[in-house]
């Protein structure tokens, strides 16, 4: 069986089938997805199944490294047409053409058409956003490791102002379990 579970409850890609659906109120609402994805929350529990960010489950020790290091802004690198890759701080990505793409192997080119350089308030930013997806949340000692300030200081009007939604210790900060779903809701006041 399944070690690992990913459970999705986003909008429809524009110009699609269901995005039509979606467009005329074919498809459920928000309320009731939300319903339907807390009710595979906690079946997945009782599975076994522990939510370790958003949209992942895994049966404890099966949690997704590959997905981990996105969350963690590790460094990754993508090959082939359309592929993205992050190292230090300059997320890049390929052309979507395969002639395109060929075309530059065949002539020692870079494949790349998209090029950005993550700095300043943006990394803490993007740190926040993707610490907060997770079960883990915020490390105050990672954070302080890693921009040489206490978290807790830096966004005490933010802790102040959506403590009803988080987990606060000494050690780390999350968004509590039940309002994880509606995350974004709680991120959008952490970044800068």
């Amino acid at each position: 069986g399944a070690k690992h579970i990913s459970v999705y409850a986003l909008k429809p890609e524009e110009g699609t089938p269901m995005f039509g659906k979606y467009l005329n109120g074919d498809l459920l609402s928000e309320d009731e997805t939300a319903d339907l994805y807390d009710f595979a929350r906690g079946y997945l529990k009782t599975l076994g199944f522990e939510r370790y960010e958003v949209s992942n489950f895994a049966l404890p020790g099966y949690r997704s490294r590959h997905n981990l290091n996105y969350w963690k802004r590790g460094e990754y690198i993508g090959f082939g047409v359309a592929a993205s890759s992050c190292i230090n701080n300059r997320r890049f990505t390929n052309t979507e053409s395969i002639d395109e793409y060929v075309h530059c192997l065949l002539h020692d080119k870079y494949a790349e058409v998209f090029s950005e350089q993550i700095e300043g308030d943006e990394i803490i930013s993007e740190y926040i956003m993707l610490a907060l997806r997770t079960s883990d949340g915020i490390d105050l000692a990672d954070y302080l490791k890693n921009f040489g300030s206490d978290f807790k200081e830096d966004f005490k009007f933010e802790l102040n102002k959506e403590s009803k939604y988080l987990d606060i210790s000494d050690t780390r900060v999350k968004i509590k379990d039940e309002y994880l779903f509606v995350q974004n809701n709680v991120i959008i006041n952490f970044l800068k």
